[in-house]
């Protein structure tokens, strides 16, 4: 297999356009498709399809694709120690905001510790793209919020979260007392995440279901933003109970929601097929041991 045109692929596998991926590799976009139809011919099999304008790969593609990450990750690290140079070893994690703010910062500390020569780069991806991400081998390990694994990837559970009210303090909604409703909640203006992001659609759809409309005092997106404007007296706020384990305003009063909103699990994942390096299986074994000892 001609490692060029393999490159290639990889390239144009995880774009998905021949142009951008040419522009990337600073050749012209008919020779990049050359090189993708040199190699199918090569393998004897279609590597992608065109469908409605759109292209995609096929399952052998991907599995090339894989495949591809693996092989030249084994002969990167081969040519630099044929040649006595030191290993670049890097670890490349993806996960939400939440994941990103709650769940990796003690794991990497940790990991740090052990490998402190190691570079860390950390994304912060909304769910779709962490999983593509993932499987285009751009990404070694994500960490986001799915119930269940996709046939493709593998995963463990970091997480296991419910929601809550936020108030402030001296808000009728902040004692105690008789469990709350959402009709209880849509009689108060609610600060609220942007339109389409995972846990807007949520409170969007149990409202609905109830037959209940509530009024939005303001937009905005990640919890620590939440937090602050309910603090300011903006209005009331659902948030995952994750992000009241760490710091929470002496202005702000929660309260459980956890009959109102399913539960939300955040899993680390990664691609089936693909071998690690190995400051990502150091890392994935150190995060695993971490969180399934309930720490």
């Amino acid at each position: 297999m001609d490692l060029d045109r393999l490159r290639g692929f990889l390239t144009f596998a995880r774009a998905l356009n021949f142009s951008a991926a040419a522009r990337q590799m600073n050749i012209s976009q008919p020779a990049l498709h050359g090189q993708v139809r040199q190699l199918e011919t090569e393998l004897g099999v279609k590597l992608y399809t065109r469908d409605a304008g759109r292209l995609q790969l096929t399952e052998q593609g991907r599995a090339l694709l894989l495949f591809g990450q693996n092989l030249l990750d084994e002969v990167r690290c081969f040519e630099t120690g044929l040649r006595g140079e030191p290993q670049s070893e890097e670890l490349r994690l993806g996960a939400g905001l939440t994941a990103t703010l709650y769940l990796l910062p003690g794991p990497l500390r940790d990991f740090r510790g052990l490998w402190p020569d190691v570079e860390c780069r950390v994304g912060v991806h909304h769910r779709a793209d962490v999983l593509a991400l993932v499987r285009s081998a751009e990404l070694d390990l994500g960490v986001t919020s799915i119930e269940r694994t996709p046939a493709d990837l593998e995963s463990f559970v970091c997480a296991r979260t419910r929601h809550a009210l936020i108030a402030p303090a001296g808000h009728p909604l902040a004692g105690g007392g008789r469990k709350l409703t959402l009709a209880d909640i849509a009689e108060h203006p609610l600060v609220l995440p942007r339109a389409g992001l995972q846990h807007r659609r949520m409170v969007d759809e149990a409202f609905r279901k109830a037959g209940v409309e509530y009024r939005a005092a303001l937009e905005t997106e990640g919890w620590e933003v939440m937090k602050h404007y309910v603090a300011l007296g903006f209005g009331i706020a659902i948030v995952n109970d994750l992000c009241l384990a760490h710091s929470v305003p002496p202005e702000i009063v929660s309260r459980p929601l956890h009959e109102l909103f399913p539960e939300r699990i955040y899993r680390a994942v990664w691609a089936k097929k693909r071998q690690l390096p190995a400051p990502a299986r150091e890392f994935t074994t150190h995060l695993r041991k971490r969180y399934t000892k309930g720490e």
